[in-house]
């Protein structure tokens, strides 16, 4: 492997990482949840409500459910997928609501995203290659145009 991108930095020493982007969350459900008529809701709204989930492990994931924990608010995983596309499709299947990073989701008429209140979830986005690689004139160039197109927020937040 040359390079990759991943949704969280790497501990390794034998890697290098350099921040992408950082990404905001959006809860999204179909368009004839109940939540979908309220407007915007927060995030105690969510108690208790069914979620298609990504599989335990994923980072995305992983953000929610801890930003579910920081309001004192427990969801209930109706189902796992293994890819957000098919979380997509049980969502819109009504199974349940889903999350996705805002750049990942895809509009479709039987969606809606649901705006929460004072939620900010966000996952970031790495560029990974082996440490002795990143010098290589191909990769270096690369490296060097993504930092700078980089999300200065990315740094921050790494």
């Amino acid at each position: 492997m040359t390079s990759a991108a991943l949704l969280h930095a790497v501990d390794d020493a034998r890697m290098h990482c350099v921040p992408r982007r950082r990404q905001a969350l959006v809860v999204f459900a179909h368009r004839a949840h109940a939540l979908a008529a309220r407007g915007v809701l927060r995030p105690q709204d969510l108690q208790g409500e069914e979620f298609v989930q990504r599989e335990e492990g994923s980072r995305t994931r992983q953000v929610f459910e801890e930003g579910m924990a920081a309001f004192g608010v427990t969801v209930r995983t109706s189902l796992e997928m293994g890819s957000r596309e098919s979380v997509r499709e049980a969502v819109a299947q009504g199974l349940g609501l889903g999350v996705v990073a805002r750049t990942a989701f895809v509009p479709d008429p039987r969606l809606v995203v649901l705006p929460i209140t004072g939620l900010a979830m966000h996952t970031h986005v790495h560029l990974v290659c082996r440490r002795e690689r990143r010098e290589a004139p191909l990769i270096a160039a690369f490296l060097a145009q993504a930092r700078e197109l980089a999300d200065p927020v990315a740094d921050r937040h790494a």
